[in-house]
């Protein structure tokens, strides 16, 4: 599932990330890698709150539909 699917206060581990280089690049660098720890908080909006490596990320949901999650 896509980590905008993913239900709000579960424990995810990231699968996989779509897109271009430098979009992944990007994402790593924030966090988002194949098998980090992540936890979605709350959507607002086109708005998703993540937490991922201790700390608070927002992000658009687009974005959060290239990271693909599992529960953990």
């Amino acid at each position: 599932m896509t980590l905008t699917m993913a239900p709000q206060g579960k424990h995810l581990i990231v699968q996989r990330i779509s897109g271009k280089d430098e979009f992944r690049s990007r994402l790593a660098a924030l966090g988002f890698v194949v098998g980090a720890d992540c936890l979605v908080v709350s959507e607002r909006g086109k708005h998703l709150i993540t937490v991922i490596q201790n700390t608070r990320i927002a992000m658009e949901k687009c974005l959060g539909n290239r990271i693909q999650v599992v529960l953990k």
